[in-house]
Order: C-alpha cells, then sequence, then structure tokens
C-alpha cells in the first residue's frame, strides 16, 4: 500500500505542472503585443490633389484675372478684376454656370483697363461696378432691366455708351464725371434720372418721341432719332 502511494507522488506533480504557464513566457508575449505598429500607421501620407479651376468659354479672359462666386442656384458671379489686361471678356460661362452678375465694384478702380466686353448671360449689374474705370473706352450693356447708382462714375475717359431697351429704371449719378459725347438710349420711356450729364456735351440719340428727350433739350443738349432725323427744336 505504501509503494502504491509512493508511486501517485510524481503523478500528481507533473499534472500540476502541465496547467502552468511560465511567468518568462507570459512577459515576452506582453511586451510583443505592446511593441506592435498598427497597419494604419505604416502606411505613407498622401499627397493632396491640387484643385483644377472650372473651364471657361473660349475667347474669355483667363479665370485666374477675376475673383468669382458659384451660386447654390447654378449660377455664376464676377467679383472681381485683378487682372493686367487692357481688353476683358468677361465669360459667359464658368464651367457649367452661366455668368448672371456683375458684383459691386467688381471692376472698380481697373484702371488700365480700355476696353470691357459683357456676356449676355448678364442679367445684373451692382452699384459702381466700374467705378473709376480711367482708361475705359469701350463697354457694352447687356439686357439688365436696372442700372445702379455710379455705375460707370469716374470713366473719365468713356465718351460713347448705349443703354439698352431693356433697362427700365435708373438711378442717379450713372455716368458722373464720363465726358459722354453720344448717348444712345434705347428704351422711348425711359426718363433722365440725375445722371450726371448736365455738364457734358453729348448728343442725345434715341426712338422718336422718347421721354429723355424732354431732358435734352431742356438741358440745352443735341439730339437725334435713332434710325431717323433729328426731331425738330422746340420753338418755344
Amino acid at each position: 500500500m505504501r509503494n502504491a502511494a509512493l508511486c501517485l507522488v510524481p503523478l500528481m506533480l507533473l499534472l500540476c505542472s502541465c496547467g502552468s504557464v511560465p511567468k518568462t513566457q507570459e512577459v515576452t508575449s506582453s511586451l510583443a503585443d505592446s511593441d506592435a505598429v498598427p497597419a494604419d500607421s505604416a502606411e505613407a501620407p498622401q499627397e493632396a490633389v491640387p484643385t483644377q479651376e472650372p473651364e471657361v468659354d473660349p475667347g474669355a479672359t483667363p479665370l485666374a484675372s477675376f475673383g468669382y462666386e458659384l451660386r447654390e442656384d447654378g449660377t455664376a458671379a464676377i467679383t472681381d478684376f485683378h487682372g493686367k489686361e487692357t481688353r476683358v471678356v468677361v465669360p459667359a460661362m464658368i464651367g457649367d454656370c452661366p455668368v448672371t452678375e456683375i458684383g459691386q465694384y467688381a471692376f472698380e478702380a481697373a484702371w488700365d483697363v480700355q476696353e470691357i466686353v459683357l456676356p449676355d448671360s448678364v442679367h445684373f449689374i451692382g452699384e459702381q461696378a466700374f467705378l473709376d474705370c480711367e482708361s475705359l473706352t469701350a463697354v457694352n450693356i447687356p439686357s439688365v432691366p436696372v442700372l445702379y447708382r455710379a455705375t460707370f462714375a469716374g470713366c473719365t475717359s468713356l465718351s460713347s455708351v448705349t443703354i439698352p431697351a431693356s433697362v427700365t429704371e435708373t438711378y442717379e449719378e450713372l455716368f458722373s464725371g464720363c465726358p459722354i459725347q453720344d448717348l444712345y438710349v434705347e428704351n422711348a420711356a425711359l426718363t433722365y434720372e440725375s445722371w450726371g450729364l448736365e455738364d457734358a456735351p453729348c448728343t442725345v440719340h434715341a426712338p422718336e418721341g422718347a421721354a429723355i428727350f424732354d431732358w435734352a433739350q431742356s438741358a440745352g443738349k443735341s439730339t437725334a432719332v435713332i434710325g431717323g432725323e433729328p426731331p425738330l427744336a422746340d420753338a418755344s
């Protein structure tokens, strides 16, 4: 019986040793886990892709010469001109967005610009948009309904301008300081609203019977009917 008990002791010691893990193995495993490098951190950082400017229609002044806004309604506005071009062709499209607005002060003090071509897509021109463009000799006004205060004030080289038939409302000082010699008013119902031409030696061109003739004749301006003979001067 004593011999049997002695035989069981080694067997029990063997069983106990199989269920335990050496302390050195636990430490080694813990250090290995802490030194592991996350897979994401090993990746090289990606370089930012430069943003490409939208395209403009052929023949337009490069977009880099303008400040602009792309609106939520899918239209675009020119807000600033900072180029060196003397002839500026405003784009009709910026990407897929039609240019419908020339913002307030957009071309203010663009002293070297001599000619500005505006697209037919423009339906709004902000107040004083071309203020003090001292070298400007030619500009077309697209089919806008309103011309706001001092839009062309201080354009001291502008001698001829046409107000299109679409314009039904104007504000004061529209051409203040401009040496206008030939003023074309295509809307027969449009009246003079203190545009700043009192001292300008201009000839007013308009349709026969145009309301603007009343001001022109009272101010001693020459008049001419668009597409016809000049009206008779008031004999009184």
